[in-house]
């Protein structure tokens, strides 16, 4: 769904409800903040609301939270039935983060590869078989 939201709708909802939020129990909530908090370029809110999760009381396996703020906020991937967009966010990476990597990742089941970011760049490790089935192009079609 696309409802517009604007950067400082966000902003007004991230500083009016996370304060407020549960504090005991990060759990899932403070990795939805991190979210929150990458989408809006607050890479140090973000590290602080990850962290904040690992010391909650929940088991980090099964926790999909986790998995998501990495996917989603970090690596700020999103997908839909036909495409997947990476879009990375400025300042992403924390000083203490090195870099992300994301192995063996499958698209519809078939294109393996292999994707990892760092302070300066992206990158993209794909099987020579799947070569000439797809294509990686930016915002304006450009491969």
């Amino acid at each position: 769904m696309n409802f517009n939201v604007t950067q400082k709708i966000i902003r007004n909802h991230a500083e009016t409800f996370i304060p407020i939020t549960c504090q005991e129990n990060a759990g899932m909530i403070s990795l939805i903040h991190a979210i929150v908090w990458l989408i809006l370029n607050e890479s140090s809110k973000a590290e602080d609301e990850f962290n904040r999760s690992l010391h909650a009381s929940h088991f980090l396996t099964s926790a999909d939270g986790f998995i998501q703020s990495v996917i989603m906020g970090y690596i700020g991937l999103q997908y839909d039935d036909k495409s997947l967009l990476f879009n990375l966010l400025p300042s992403i990476l924390t000083l203490s983060t090195k870099y992300i990597r994301l192995r063996n990742v499958l698209v519809h089941g078939i294109y393996l590869f292999d994707y990892t970011i760092d302070q300066s760049s992206m990158y993209f490790i794909f099987s020579h078989i799947y070569t000439n089935l797809l294509c990686i192009t930016d915002n304006y079609g450009n491969q």
